[in-house]
């Protein structure tokens, strides 16, 4: 269940933050780090969706630049129910129906579908979105916040409790919404920058 809810909505992420326009709220226009750019990460983190009701699960997520995604959906004794997987170009889902898969330079939609965005505002970059103080469940109170907004669809991802590890400074909280439903995910184990091959972020 939380598997099928959470492609539904990071999917249409993936689609709708591909060069599309950004608009900030309060603070300043642009968000800005300092220190280093990590170029990869792994996390184990708590997944929560939420439409009418809320579901929590545990995941371990690996993202890697350019493009490189990976989320990988734990069920009891920690066995890999679901993967939702990128390697830039491709974006596979795994499940017990088999692996489903997206082609990004496919015509139908080589102009949208950008991984390397949703990976480059996990990795921690400030671009194309305004730095604010926010309040409520959406970050922890008085976190520093980066949003990131499309301002067609009402589509968002907020970005908070940044923290810095080995130079760079790395958000352990996402949030995502799109008509109606969201997405939190929470880090409680990070690594920054370890080595990751590239044939990891491609189910066979």
């Amino acid at each position: 269940m939380l598997s099928r809810l959470f492609l539904f909505l990071l999917l249409p992420l993936l689609v709708l933050f591909q060069g599309c326009t950004l608009y900030g709220v309060t603070g300043r226009p642009e968000a800005e780090f300092t220190g280093a750019r990590p170029e990869s990460i792994r996390a184990d983190a708590i997944v929560e969706f939420t439409e009418k009701e809320s579901i929590r699960g545990r995941a371990v997520i690996l993202v890697k630049r350019p493009g490189f995604l990976r989320v990988d959906l734990l069920g009891p004794l920690g066995i890999r129910l679901h993967i939702l997987a990128s390697d830039g170009r491709y974006i596979q889902f795994f499940s017990k129906g088999g692996v489903k898969t997206i082609d990004s330079e496919d015509p139908a939609f080589e102009r949208y579908i950008n991984p390397e965005r949703l990976v480059s505002i996990m990795l921690g970059d400030g671009s194309g979105g305004s730095s604010s103080v926010l309040k409520g469940d959406k970050a922890g109170p008085g976190d520093r916040a980066i949003r990131y907004k499309d301002g067609l669809s009402g589509a968002e991802i907020i970005v908070s409790d940044l923290r810095e590890i080995n130079g760079a400074m790395i958000p352990h909280k996402i949030y995502m919404s799109f008509r109606g439903k969201e997405l939190r995910i929470r880090y409680i184990g990070l690594t920054v920058d370890p080595e990751i091959k590239e044939e990891v972020f491609k189910i066979h």
